[in-house]
């Protein structure tokens, strides 16, 4: 196979693992923008319920797909990440088109629990499939591409679902978005992009490592395994934390207007795809990933601290989230690369499905944690926390390789 061959080949399973990666984040909150719609009254087109009600909605999609994570994880390990990764892009479809036709908050829920479970495929199959078939030079990069496509698909679902709703209703918004899914589940099988992309997953690797449940189990229960759970469990906590009470903290600690916080928050989240996009050739020409992600997860954490210690001008809290969105950003391929590195052959399903599944936990403490940090009348403490939760994380990067070299060097 001749390198530019192997070059379109790399290309075309990137852009796939990117656009599956975006319309799952898309999917996550399809319903959250329109909730303003479908709490009306049944006689005004909605179903009558309460936001505490439709916040449920949120809590059990997120617990479903972590429960089912590292299961998804075992899943595609044993069968390939192919076909796992249609069938979960295919079942959170069919979920969110679903909405459209729910008649009841009863049937809302189970639907969220079923898209729920769709989602939870995401991540163990896509980095199966970054790992086993993009080759190692562009590795860092696939990575950026994936991380890339989960932002822009966070800020897709609630900037278009909202422009389509007065012409359709919210109904016809979420089945437009469900049918788009259905559409590339459906594409997928037919179209392979590359003969890899049916076994890029560790299925060929078969053999070289225990496929047992058991000893799916001792692998995760590994210290350096669980300490990446506790890394993205305290990661989620700062970045989810401070994207979701930031805005409220900026307002009222700092006198910033609704639409300028709003604004300097999507100003960190525009320079973290920026440096995703920069940490990917980083990561693709270096080799100390976790020392690369160590320091710019610190570099992060300092620009945050900064606004409530130094007690930032407005320009100042727009400059120091620039920066700590690059930073930020920059990390997130390095990140990735290095819980690569601890992960053994043959089992890139099992051990980012688990890992990863921190995310989730992280995300499910988040809103009542920062949430009473804001009921304590101190919104300074929301973005001081932010900014402890990332060095917290750099902090779990170090320990982990201190604790992966140890137990390297004791075999």
């Amino acid at each position: 196979m001749t390198a530019d061959t192997v070059s379109r080949n790399d290309f075309r399973v990137i852009g796939v693992i990117g656009l599956v990666h975006l319309l799952s984040h898309a999917f996550q909150f399809a319903l959250a923008p329109l909730f303003p719609v479908i709490s009306l009254p049944a006689d005004q087109g909605g179903i009558g319920v309460s936001y505490t009600e439709l916040g449920l909605l949120a809590s059990l999609f997120f617990a479903s797909s972590g429960l089912c994570q590292t299961p998804a994880g075992f899943v595609v390990d044993k069968f390939g990440a192919r076909p796992v990764l249609i069938g979960g892009l295919a079942l959170l479809s069919v979920g969110v088109f679903a909405y459209s036709l729910a008649p009841n908050f009863g049937v809302l829920i189970a639907l969220s629990i079923m898209a729920g479970i769709g989602n939870s495929v995401f991540h163990p199959a896509d980095y199966s499939l970054i790992n086993g078939a993009v080759s190692p030079a562009r590795l860092g990069r696939a990575y950026s591409v994936h991380s890339i496509g989960g932002y822009v698909g966070f800020a897709l679902a609630p900037a278009v679902l909202p422009l389509i709703e007065p012409a359709l209703g919210w109904r016809g918004a979420v089945a437009v978005a469900g049918a788009i899914g259905l559409f590339v589940a459906i594409s997928l099988i037919i179209w392979r992009p590359d003969t890899r992309f049916d076994d890029g997953a560790a299925t060929a690797a078969k053999g070289v490592d225990d496929q047992s449940i058991s000893g799916g189990i001792r692998l995760l229960m590994q210290p350096a395994i669980l300490l990446g759970f506790f890394f993205f469990l305290a990661l989620a906590m700062g970045l989810i934390g401070f994207k979701t009470m930031g805005p409220t903290a900026l307002h009222e600690g700092w006198d910033l207007s609704i639409t300028l916080s709003g604004n300097a928050i999507a100003a960190f989240s525009v320079a973290g795809i920026i440096g995703i996009a920069a940490g990917g050739y980083w990561a693709d020409k270096s080799t100390a990933h976790n020392r690369n992600a160590m320091f710019a997860f610190l570099l992060a954490g300092f620009f945050v601290v900064l606004i409530p210690l130094a007690a930032a001008t407005t320009f100042q809290i727009l400059f120091f989230l620039v920066a700590a969105g690059l930073c930020f950003g920059s990390a997130l391929p390095n990140r990735d690369l290095f819980i690569r590195s601890l992960t053994p052959k043959g089992a890139s399903g099992r051990v980012f499905g688990f890992v990863y599944g921190g995310l989730d936990v992280g995300a499910s403490l988040t809103p009542l944690f920062f949430g009473f940090l804001m009921d304590l009348g101190r919104p300074e403490y929301v973005v001081l926390a932010a900014g402890i939760f990332m060095f917290l994380a750099a902090g779990v990067i170090r320990l982990t390789e201190l604790v992966a070299r140890k137990v390297a060097s004791a075999r």
